[in-house]
């Protein structure tokens, strides 16, 4: 087993220089890297899943955003509350609403309280009221 420390290196690495198509194999490795890097919870990796947000692959920035809610923190906050509000897929924002109620911050409220009323999709408004029930 690899020290925690060179996993993380080893992790980021691949996150970092994967760019490419979501059906390939290099973009599979990219998910589990991003899956080992949010087990980790290490706060230090926070801008390499922000800089996922902006994939073009969907998946990535689901994923992307449930990492940022196992890991927490302001800044994990700030970018998901952005991506539950714009992300051009619903499920991707709905994920974001999710990862928002995981971490709890009441500083996810009031968008989120915007989404439940205001979203016209289904899933998003559900995943928004959950995430507040969640915050309290």
């Amino acid at each position: 087993m690899l020290p925690q420390a060179l996993q993380l290196l080893c992790c980021r690495k691949i996150c970092l220089n994967s760019n490419c198509g979501k059906k390939s194999t290099h973009s599979m490795v990219s998910l589990w890297a991003l899956d080992r890097l949010s087990e980790m919870g290490a706060e230090e990796v926070v801008p390499d899943f922000i800089q996922r947000l902006r994939h073009e692959d969907a998946l990535q920035r689901e994923r992307a955003c449930e990492a940022l809610g196992r890991i927490g923190g302001a800044d994990a906050v700030a970018a998901l509350n952005e991506q539950a509000v714009h992300d051009p897929t619903q499920t991707v924002r709905a994920v974001a609403c999710r990862a928002l109620g995981r971490i709890g911050s009441e500083a996810a409220a009031d968008p989120l309280a915007r989404l439940a009323l205001e979203s016209e999709d289904v899933q998003v408004r559900a995943a928004a009221c959950r995430a507040l029930g969640r915050i309290g």
